[in-house]
């Protein structure tokens, strides 16, 4: 998979679970390229989503 199709999953599942953006401090992951690529890993699109939105900066562990 790649960070975008992560991406994707993540923020479907977030909407259906009615999960805020704003309730989201921290990702962890596992450390591979798909994820932590800040420009297309999961990671990167998820700090940009929440700097759109205005929210505090994430933090991300791996």
């Amino acid at each position: 998979m790649a960070g975008e199709d992560i991406f994707d999953a993540v923020e479907y599942t977030m909407n259906d679970t009615g999960t805020l953006l704003k309730s989201l401090r921290s990702v962890v992951t596992d450390g591979a390229p798909a994820i932590l690529s800040e420009a297309q890993g999961f990671t990167g699109r998820m700090k940009i989503k929440v700097r759109d939105a205005g929210l505090p900066p994430i933090s991300s562990v791996h």
